[in-house]
């Protein structure tokens, strides 16, 4: 039990410099919502991942061009 703890225990440290990023599709409620989900996407954009936020045409608080994210 213990080997096969440290075993898996060192596959994952060897195979975690291997992990790159990935595509999150992100639909968001306009509102208060939105200032919580951009902390996250901005994390997750600096973190190798690729956003895309779908929103409305008339959204407020969501902004079309952003660093941090592809709007659809």
């Amino acid at each position: 039990m213990y080997r096969l703890t440290l075993l898996t225990l060192a596959v994952l440290l060897c195979s975690s410099s291997l992990v790159n990023g990935g595509k999150v599709l992100v639909f968001p409620v306009d509102g208060s919502h939105w200032v919580n989900m951009n902390i996250i996407i901005e994390q997750l954009h600096a973190r190798g991942h690729e956003v895309t936020v779908l929103r409305p045409f008339d959204s407020w608080h969501i902004k079309p061009d952003s660093l941090h994210y592809k709007a659809i």
